[in-house]
């Protein structure tokens, strides 16, 4: 076989700049519509990235993210509701990911003292070293945005904290309002 016939073959979508005109004469103001898609578009290409990345260290995007953020919480855990929610995971979705970390011994769940009803999730020793282990390659790769120079990368952030804010309390009303 030769190369030009086992190349993955090229898929026959439009750019953003090609939806950009057939947009533009049907949908007004058609900016929202192209930035939409182009954001869509770009995280579905970052989290391919990062995600091959990761697989290196064994991990899935999500697990990374609960991981994360259980790291970020130090001794004390956070409960699977807000975990659920701060991580944007279905229930369900969020219980098969914990399982499998708790398999691997890189997670524990441990039952609420104030609520017997509710489950913590708390990150082991184990968990806190592949997480570090794992942020090195995220670091090298620009966490997918090695397109980008620093300046284009911090002009990103400044323009997508409008959409998603960095501040605590307004994140936190969307993820208390955010049906998952």
């Amino acid at each position: 076989m030769s190369t030009a016939e086992s190349a993955t073959p090229i898929i026959d979508v439009p750019t953003v700049d090609e939806l950009n005109g057939d947009w533009r004469s049907r949908i007004s103001p058609f900016e929202y519509k192209a930035l939409g898609t182009a954001l869509i578009r770009a995280n579905m290409i970052i989290v391919s990235t990062v995600e091959k990345v990761l697989a290196e260290s064994g991990l899935t995007y999500s697990r990374f993210v609960v991981l994360s953020l259980l790291e970020g919480r130090g001794e004390k855990g956070m409960p699977l509701k807000a975990l659920s929610r701060a991580t944007f995971l279905h229930p369900a979705s969020l219980t098969y990911v914990i399982d499998k970390l708790e398999d691997r011994g890189l997670v524990r769940r441990v039952p609420s003292e104030e609520d017997r009803r509710s489950v913590t999730a708390e990150i082991t020793d184990s968990g806190r070293k592949l997480i570090s282990a794992a942020q090195s390659p995220l670091i090298d790769c620009h966490w997918g945005l090695s397109s980008l120079t620093a300046g284009e990368a911090y002009l990103g952030t400044t323009l997508l904290s409008k959409i998603m804010p960095m501040d605590k309390a307004e994140f936190q009303r969307i993820v208390e309002t955010t049906d998952i």
